[in-house]
Order: C-alpha cells, then sequence, then structure tokens
C-alpha cells in the first residue's frame, strides 16, 4: 500500500518502518490500523450510501452504526 518493495505485510508494520526510516520518535507515530478501518468504513458509508443516492427523492440509507459511527444520547 505504502511502497511496492516492501516486504511488510500490514499497514502497522510499513508504517512503523516509514516513520522511523526519518529518524523520528516512534511515540510520534500516527493512528494504527484500526484507525485506518475506522475511516475507510466511514467513507465507504458517506461515498456509496448517502452520495450514491443524492439525486434520489426519497433516500434510504442504513444505520451508521454498522460503518463505524457510534449512537450517543446527548
Amino acid at each position: 500500500m505504502y511502497c511496492r518493495t516492501s516486504s511488510n505485510f500490514t499497514v502497522n508494520q510499513e508504517r512503523k518502518e516509514l516513520f522511523t526510516s526519518l529518524n523520528r520518535s516512534i511515540e510520534n507515530i500516527p493512528p494504527t490500523s484500526a484507525a485506518l478501518t475506522q475511516h475507510v468504513l466511514r467513507a465507504t458509508y458517506q461515498a456509496g450510501h448517502s452520495w450514491g443516492q443524492a439525486l434520489i427523492d426519497v433516500v434510504d440509507l442504513p444505520s451508521p452504526v454498522k460503518w463505524g459511527w457510534t449512537h450517543t444520547n446527548e
């Protein structure tokens, strides 16, 4: 995903290698693959469901809870 010649098989391994290769502290590494998964779920929901039905009069959207969001009573 990040580099064609990499021997890493996971996003976390590749992120660690790329980040530490620039002589940065590992404590400042960006979010994990779990954060990437949540971002992909939300982007898929927004692009595929919300924007995909933008020109439809009556929109039928699935629950966002299944796509990375959480429901809170505020």
